[in-house]
């Protein structure tokens, strides 16, 4: 499944959002303050605690985080829903908040992030929604060996199937470079996809 990094100072909530995840079936690595989540490795999603110990700290990182290549998606765990601070992140979750509900928010962030694909290889990633929506993906995708300047090697076709049926198809036109294409997958049922 998904690589996810979980950055929070109490060793008790650290170790209890780990064990949540990894139920989950992902690959959850854990850092207990800003300086250990820049050494830790990439991550799809990173879910963090604010204040490491201060706002300030939380929002260093998070630039730091938006400036990786690929930058992960960011899950802000605050009692302050409201400070500026969170407004770096993708998704705010308010303290107190129900597991549930954290596993939805991060859940609907990995639907984004669908597959990689590159020339000549496919990838098959499973997603669950978690009630019946329409979906818009966020999909990071390269193309090597795709090149604007040879011609006949100007760019690949990456075929989208979900439920085994293709749903369309996404010219891919930024090379090797991983590139965020969004693509909308249109309404799915609640489940596994």
């Amino acid at each position: 499944m998904a690589r996810i990094l979980v950055v929070e100072d109490d060793a008790e909530q650290r170790e209890m959002r780990r064990m949540l995840f990894e139920r989950a079936g992902h690959n959850v690595a854990v850092a207990a303050d800003a300086e250990r989540a820049d050494a830790a490795p990439l991550a799809d999603v990173v879910v963090m605690d604010l204040h490491l110990p201060s706002a300030k700290d939380g929002a260093a990182l998070m630039r730091r985080l938006r400036a990786r290549s690929p930058a992960p998606r960011i899950v802000v765990l605050t009692g302050a829903a409201d400070s500026p601070e969170a407004q770096l992140a993708d998704a705010v979750v308010a303290k107190p908040y129900r597991s549930a509900k954290l596993m939805e928010i991060v859940s609907r962030l990995l639907v984004l992030l669908v597959c990689l694909a590159s020339i000549g290889g496919a990838a098959t990633i499973p997603f669950r929604v978690t009630r019946a929506t329409e979906v818009v993906a966020e999909i990071a995708m390269a193309s090597p060996g795709a090149d604007w300047s040879v011609s006949g090697r100007e760019a690949a076709l990456a075929t989208l199937a979900v439920d085994g049926k293709t749903q369309q198809h996404v010219m891919l036109y930024a090379g090797a470079a991983r590139q965020i294409y969004r693509v909308f997958l249109g309404a799915l049922a609640a489940g596994d996809h």
